[in-house]
């Protein structure tokens, strides 16, 4: 999956930059933050946001 370069929010640059330093799928970052597979996907490429209650899991 490509992730588009749209203007990233800080937690989402975060959570992208943990990805790529780990080289970790979605999948596995999904099973990682208790988040289902399709809400990364949407949260990686910018069309959903992270919210307060779901970067509790990202942390």
């Amino acid at each position: 999956m490509k992730i588009k370069s749209t203007e990233p929010t800080i937690a989402r640059s975060l959570l992208i930059q943990f990805a790529k330093d780990r080289k970790i799928s979605v999948k596995e970052l999904a099973e990682r933050t208790g988040l289902s597979y399709s809400h990364v996907v949407n949260i990686l490429n910018g069309s959903r946001d992270i919210t307060p209650k779901n970067e509790k899991n990202c942390v």
